[in-house]
């Protein structure tokens, strides 16, 4: 039998040692970000990945558990969208800015997914009801056009 703790493996002529008795990854350097040949924020369609020499710690971009996995993303048929254990009933309204602090999504994922609240949509209607007054008459027949063009589109027509 063997009685030593480690695991000696051989790639591509680099020696890498794994530790077998701890199985936290601290004495492997962590990449935050996948290293890019162009600029990560402009070219973020045309990933070139520049990995370092070695081993390295990279995870995958997904929820680490499933307790932050969002309710919306899990089927019916999952147990934990129904269980108070994972997702406990909360009286209070959650703002936007919680759920983009604490699942790390845009403002307007945010909008696609969530209803706008109603005092925030009168306050909307009131804004544009008062800026319309201004508007010429080509903008007014312009709008009601665009409002009939959606109500039809809506209605698939």
């Amino acid at each position: 039998m063997f009685q030593c703790r480690s695991v000696l493996f051989k790639c591509k002529s680099i020696s890498v040692r794994f530790n077998s008795s701890s199985s936290s990854s601290s004495g492997i350097p962590k990449l935050g970000t996948t290293p890019n040949k162009f600029n990560p924020k402009s070219s973020a369609f045309n990933l070139r990945p520049e990995l370092p020499e070695g081993l390295f710690f990279h995870p995958a971009p997904a929820a680490p558990n499933p307790e932050i996995t969002p309710k919306a993303f899990l089927p019916k048929s999952d147990a934990r969208a129904a269980s108070d254990l994972y997702y406990p009933e909360q009286d209070s309204l959650v703002t936007a800015n919680e759920i983009k602090e604490k699942f790390g999504v845009t403002d307007n994922f945010i909008s696609l997914v969530t209803k706008p609240n109603p005092k925030t949509q009168q306050q909307q209607k009131k804004l544009l009801k008062r800026s319309a007054r201004k508007w010429s008459d080509k903008t007014l027949k312009a709008r009601t056009l665009k409002e009939v063009k959606k109500s039809q589109w809506e209605r698939d027509l």
